[in-house]
């Protein structure tokens, strides 16, 4: 049965998402130097927070039925508007773009490895 590991990986997936979430374009910061945060970043990232907050609150072992609902929640293995759907342009975000989705890429194929559906496609 799943149990920290799966925590540790929405844990850690929810972190990728951090540097989407709002930053100031220069050190020392000034007023305006506030680059808004990318909306789907940030509610993915407050999503798979409060997620992995609740399993670890709820103890483990997770149940077949909270597993196959985790499995869907989080869309892993596709679909629109799933996890595995997101994907960010470098707009506001010029590198750290490139770097958040390959990251994301690589936790969305560890949670398909938890789950067991194989390995990451890209």
């Amino acid at each position: 049965m799943i149990t920290k590991e799966l925590v540790e990986l929405i844990r850690g997936s929810a972190d990728v998402l951090k540097p989407l979430c709002g930053k100031f374009k220069h050190a020392p910061q000034e007023i305006g130097d506030w680059v808004e945060p990318e909306p789907y970043a940030l509610a993915w990232r407050s999503k798979l927070d409060e997620l992995a907050t609740m399993l670890e609150l709820q103890g483990f072992p997770v149940t077949e039925k909270q597993l196959h609902h985790i499995k869907s929640m989080l869309g892993v293995f596709g679909g629109n508007g799933t996890l595995d759907d997101l994907f960010f342009n470098a707009d506001k975000y010029e590198a750290e773009s490139k770097a958040v989705n390959e990251k994301l890429r690589e936790r969305i194929g560890f949670l398909r490895n938890v789950f067991g559906e194989g390995p990451n496609y890209t």
